[in-house]
């Protein structure tokens, strides 16, 4: 499988990421990938990065990014809930400015585990993008989530 042209690094996935959510339906998809299959948006992300630069990341590189968010997730959430109910707060735009630099912190830890295991790539048979999404974020296609995986591509 061919690499990226370029290392990816956690600037050019942000601004990936920013461009990516920024098009017509696609923050509507990731929030219910999210909120509805409990996804992670930032995988969700990094995963159409890999996929449009055609990189198949190794199983060991899917782990470490599952790790990844693992170890980072809880504490967004938490902030995310604390967000959500102080949506009228004077407060609100100061905690969504926090919640983007956890994001922004995930991010930095997916592109890490990503780039220490750049030398390992993965061949699948797997060449419609919606299945190749699905097979990295562990989910079976079906009508329910297609539309979203879809979305996001």
């Amino acid at each position: 499988m061919q690499k990226p042209s370029m290392m990816l690094t956690p600037e050019d996935f942000w601004q990936f990421s920013v461009s990516r959510y920024g098009k017509p339906g696609v923050a509507d998809a990731c929030l219910t990938l999210q909120d509805q299959f409990g996804i992670n948006v930032n995988l969700v992300l990094l995963y159409c990065w890999c996929i449009e630069h055609n990189y198949q990341p190794s199983s060991a590189a899917r782990e470490a990014m599952q790790d990844a968010v693992a170890q980072i997730n809880p504490a967004i959430e938490l902030h995310r809930q604390k967000r959500r109910l102080a949506k009228s707060s004077p407060n609100y735009e100061a905690m969504k400015q926090a919640e983007l630099e956890l994001e922004a912190e995930q991010q930095r830890a997916l592109v890490a585990a990503l780039c220490f295991f750049e030398s390992e790539t993965e061949t699948t048979d797997i060449n419609d993008p919606i299945e190749r999404l699905a097979h990295y974020l562990h989910v079976a296609t079906q009508p329910d989530i297609n539309p979203y995986l879809q979305a996001v591509l």
